[in-house]
């Protein structure tokens, strides 16, 4: 179920991003830049499927990157090989992962501990690329 659930919510993605995604960006926007939709566009050209795969497993990055997919009009058939590819390992290792360390006493014993340092671990380079181009902005003003 996870999979199925997995592979479903990125194939929508996609979809929104192909149907309404480029509407929404625009040449002198502050976020949505016509340029960060170029950039997307090549990316996906030279790393598409890896993306789709290794960005399964990146909190907040698996919700947009089919989207972006979509928006850069990645191939339609490459996607639904490489969506199917990332939701069987992401769902199918997540389950086998929590099944194997469920049992760890270790593990059951710090489940906090070892929770908050993933979403740290997580989070942590998207704080420091913010801090990184604040910074940039600051010198250049």
């Amino acid at each position: 179920m996870v999979v199925v659930a997995a592979f479903i919510g990125a194939q929508i993605g996609y979809f929104l991003g192909a149907k309404w995604g480029r509407r929404f960006f625009k040449p002198d926007a502050r976020i949505l830049k016509t340029e960060h939709l170029e950039k997307a566009e090549h990316y996906f050209t030279n790393y598409g499927g890896r993306s789709l795969v290794i960005g399964r497993f990146i909190p907040f990055v698996r919700t947009f990157i089919p989207i972006a997919a979509g928006m850069a009009r990645y191939p339609y058939p490459k996607f639904l090989v490489f969506n199917t590819l990332g939701s069987i390992l992401w769902g199918a290792g997540f389950i086998l992962v929590g099944s194997l360390l469920g049992n760890v006493p270790f593990v059951h014993d710090n489940l906090t501990l070892i929770l908050g340092v993933i979403i740290l671990a997580s989070v942590l380079p998207v704080i420091i690329e913010m801090i990184g181009k604040r910074r940039s902005s600051a010198e250049k003003e």
